[in-house]
């Protein structure tokens, strides 16, 4: 079955037009179409409908599904469609979070209506946080609120979510808590079909080669460059990954290729994941780069 993403683009190139085109005729960003062809987001109910309408297919078909599957197997339901969207929602409250800090998630909701649950979620929350309640207690206050909404799935899916948000949980966690609420016939939409997991290897590794050196680089895993890669994988064995992340975060752009290229496919798209995101000082880069240096002595001795 052919993927949303796939098919918005194959319509738009019989049509020989560009995103920026094809989001004029539409009434959206050609951001958001760019993000609708690599898989990172879809659209929502309204917008699938007008592109339906433009490209003049069913929305059966620019889902990628055969007629009579939705009503068979109830997926793409309205109900279905309104969690899709929020999860993007929430997804991008996660990233501007992170970026901003937790304030600059209210930025999200300008869209959304006044009485969504959504939105209520978020400024409870944050108007809790600022009359210093416990996170604890609010997100008791707000499961209990969430049992009381028409669409329990959503409000539900929204409230746990916001938990992991909060707590500074990775996107890789995120997407998947929300796939968890959404059901394993839409978890290719936050889990499979994600932005890193398309990068390739090689992509990945040259962001590392090329990457602006930052002042709190800490240089004491110079001596690996020239070590073999049975050593490497060895010292990656040995440490956990939190003790690698920090390592990694401040070391130089070589030594990170080095270290890097020993990972499989998957572990590499992770740690890359947690190395951007990590926000250490200086003496706790140092300190994990000791362990690997402790690590390398064993290696000597086994």
């Amino acid at each position: 079955m052919a993927k949303t993403s796939e098919i918005i683009y194959e319509q738009r190139k019989q049509k020989y037009l560009t995103q920026e085109q094809l989001a004029q005729e539409i009434g959206v960003s050609s951001v958001a179409v760019s993000k609708w062809e690599r898989g990172i987001s879809i659209p929502d109910q309204d917008i699938l409908c007008r592109l339906a309408d433009y490209f003049s297919i069913t929305v059966d078909a620019l889902l990628g599904r055969k007629e009579g599957a939705v009503e068979e197997n109830d997926v793409y339901t309205k109900e279905a469609m309104k969690r899709l969207h929020i999860g993007q929602i929430l997804l991008n409250c996660a990233r501007i979070s992170r970026e901003k800090g937790l304030l600059a998630m209210e930025s999200c909701l300008e869209q959304e209506e006044t009485e969504s649950f959504l939105k209520f979620a978020v400024n409870f929350v944050l108007d809790g946080f600022q009359k210093g309640q416990k996170p604890e207690f609010l997100f008791e206050l707000l499961g209990r609120y969430a049992e009381n909404e028409e669409d329990r799935k959503a409000a539900s899916m929204t409230a746990d979510v916001l938990q992991y948000i909060i707590s500074g949980e990775s996107e890789g966690i995120i997407r998947e808590a929300i796939a968890s609420h959404m059901g394993r016939n839409y978890r290719n939409h936050f889990v499979n079909i994600t932005e890193e997991k398309k990068k390739l290897r090689k992509e990945i590794l040259a962001f590392y080669k090329e990457k602006e050196q930052k002042p709190e680089t800490v240089c004491l895993l110079k001596e690996f460059l020239d070590c073999s890669d049975e050593k490497i994988q060895y010292i990656i064995k040995s440490i956990d990954n939190h003790t690698f992340v920090a390592a990694l975060s401040g070391a130089s752009n070589q030594v990170c290729v080095k270290f890097l290229s020993n990972l499989s496919d998957r572990l590499l798209s992770c740690i890359d994941e947690d190395i951007r995101q990590y926000r250490g000082t200086k003496e706790e880069i140092a300190e994990a780069q000791k362990k690997i240096l402790k690590a390398s002595e064993n290696f000597l001795q086994k």
